[in-house]
């Protein structure tokens, strides 16, 4: 018999974003809905940096068992270490006072979206990094991994609301400055990478 298609998920509504305000949950739901397999990583559980010691337990292992520690100390250890990733993405989030638009504004659904791709990215082995956008850059942490770097930068999604400011009139004076942003991470990022930028665009578009 052939097996049955699982049912797309719904789309992001305004209830939804309205009932759950948990951003690990929201993610979460938006991965497992839609979005997962999407990018697989091929890297394993293979591992190249190492991360800490922690004690033996039985079924862990033994190519990790550290043998010299094992001969000076007459103790079980186990080395750990950083998952290898293939892919390093910068997620940015524009937090210009036009993205307070809307209910819910067009800064929860960015957001809403940036906590599903870091969430995704991280699960699959890749480096997730987060930069909010305003007048400038006003916050950036670099691309990581670990469940730790994932609730930090939810943190600093869940802390961010866009500016309350109308956005101006003319298109020629635009709140948002994305382009020198843009310009101004350039510079500081050394890494080849992937940026996710999020934002409704109302800036100058040939700058941009």
């Amino acid at each position: 018999m052939a097996r049955k298609e699982a049912a797309p998920a719904a789309l992001l509504r305004p209830e939804d974003l309205r009932r759950i305000s948990d951003l690990d949950l929201i993610a979460r739901w938006i991965v497992e809905g839609t979005l997962a397999g999407l990018h697989r990583s091929p890297s394993h559980g293979f591992s190249v940096e190492f991360a800490e010691y922690r004690e033996y337990t039985a079924g862990d292992d033994l190519r990790h068992f550290d043998w010299k520690a094992y001969g000076r100390s007459d103790r079980s250890y186990i080395k750990k270490f950083h998952t290898e990733t293939n892919l390093a993405c910068h997620v940015l989030v524009d937090g210009s006072p036009s993205m307070a638009y809307g209910d819910p504004p067009k800064f929860h659904y960015a957001r809403a979206i940036a906590a599903a791709l870091i969430h995704l990215l991280l699960g699959q082995g890749d480096a997730a990094g987060l930069v909010l956008l305003g007048d400038g850059i006003e916050a950036r942490r670099p691309p990581g991994a670990g469940a730790r770097h994932r609730k930090e930068l939810y943190e600093v999604l869940a802390r961010k609301e866009p500016a309350r400011s109308p956005p101006p009139a003319a298109p020629s004076s635009p709140a948002t400055r994305i382009a020198p942003a843009l310009h101004d991470l350039a510079e500081m990022v050394r890494r080849r990478g992937l940026f996710v930028l999020l934002s409704d665009l109302y800036d100058d578009e040939a700058a941009v």
